[in-house]
């Protein structure tokens, strides 16, 4: 049963059968790249996830087809949470990422008591900015970090965003 939809997608809680799927898209170096991660986690490994320790964690489900597009999951921290998008190699730039985005903010703040999210990605990924900017989040440079590039060993800094509850739902 789904938690929220629209015309488009559907977002369905995240189970251990969308496990592979979830894995397959972490297996994809621009996935790797986009969180600045090697992953080299066994299915079995990455099967192990505590779904329970977080209070939202969904898979994105294409209403006309039933195919699973992507995931999102809300970070466990109480204090600041941090929404994460990870959208199946096959489906990106499709609309897939910012949809999925808007209607897990939608459900979040109507179901929980945060009254902002915060989302971060990388100077470089500018796809993923466009997407943050389009849904409402703004920027919250105080929040900026600076990390070294697990693939080039380069400095990359981590773009930090934040949306508010009053600014979304108007």
């Amino acid at each position: 049963m789904y938690l929220i939809k629209n015309d488009t997608i559907a977002l369905f809680p995240y189970t251990p059968d969308d496990a592979p799927d979830f894995y397959r898209c972490w297996k994809d170096l621009d996935t790797q790249k986009g969180y600045n991660y090697k992953f080299d986690d066994s299915l079995s490994e990455f099967s192990k996830i505590e779904i329970e320790r977080f209070k939202f964690w969904v898979t994105v489900c294409d209403i006309k087809t039933n195919e699973k597009v992507g995931v999102l999951r809300l970070s466990p921290d109480e204090i600041d949470p941090d929404l994460a998008v990870w959208i199946f190699p096959e489906y990106r730039n499709m609309g897939y990422g910012k949809n999925g985005m808007g209607l897990a903010l939608q459900y979040i703040f109507e179901n929980f008591s945060f009254e902002a999210i915060t989302a971060g990605c990388f100077e470089r990924n500018k796809y993923s900015k466009q997407i943050l900017e389009r849904i409402g989040y703004k920027r919250f440079p105080t929040a900026d970090t600076i990390e070294v590039d697990c693939f080039t060993g380069e400095k990359i800094k981590m773009l930090m965003f934040k949306i508010e509850k009053r600014e979304f739902i108007k």
